[in-house]
């Protein structure tokens, strides 16, 4: 069984907050899929300091329109760099 018994589920909280808090850096561009099934495109940016136990702890989503939103990370099913 080995390690087996510690596998675990990753949250979107665990998979893309690493990501999305370098990407204040280096602004890339992603493809984001919201578990509603809704895509979205922009430049996904998290802060340094959060609460990961926050059921509501979110990054901001940045479009080419200007427009900003605050969106949680619970509600963030995928999200793939494009181009």
């Amino acid at each position: 069984m080995g390690l087996e018994k510690y596998r675990i589920t990753p949250t979107s909280f665990e998979r893309y907050y690493d990501v999305f808090l370098t990407n204040a850096f280096q602004g890339r561009r992603f493809r984001l899929t919201l578990v509603s099934g809704e895509s979205v495109e922009g430049v996904p940016t998290a802060g340094s300091i959060v609460n990961p136990a926050d059921p509501n702890v979110s990054f901001v989503l940045r479009q080419d329109d200007g427009s900003v939103y605050r969106v949680p990370f619970a509600e963030l099913r995928e999200a793939a760099a494009t181009a």
